[in-house]
C-alpha cells in the first residue's frame, strides 16, 4: 500500500509538471522539469520494473528541495516579480 501510494504522489507531481506550458519551465531552470515528468512517464507506463529505492529516494529525498524550490517560485509569483 504505501508504495502504492508513493506511485500515486510522484506521478501526480509530474503530471502537475506536464500541464506547465514551456516557457514557464524554461523560466525556472532549477527545476528538474525534464526529470520529474520523466519519472511521471515510467511510473505510469510501467517501463520494466521500478525500482523501490529509487521510488523511495524520489518521493522522501528529492521532494523535499522540489518543494523549496516550488515555494520559492510561488513567493516570487505572489511578488509580482517578472524576473
Amino acid at each position: 500500500m504505501l508504495r502504492a501510494a508513493l506511485e500515486r504522489y510522484v506521478s501526480l507531481v509530474g503530471e502537475a509538471a506536464t500541464r506547465l506550458d514551456r516557457p514557464f519551465q524554461d523560466r525556472y531552470p532549477q527545476i528538474p522539469w525534464h526529470r520529474i515528468i520523466g519519472m511521471r512517464n515510467i511510473l505510469v507506463h510501467g517501463y520494466d520494473s521500478i525500482d523501490d529505492q529509487v521510488l523511495w529516494d524520489t518521493a522522501v529525498l528529492r521532494t523535499v528541495d522540489l518543494i523549496a524550490e516550488i515555494d520559492r517560485v510561488l513567493r516570487e509569483l505572489g511578488s509580482g516579480d517578472s524576473t
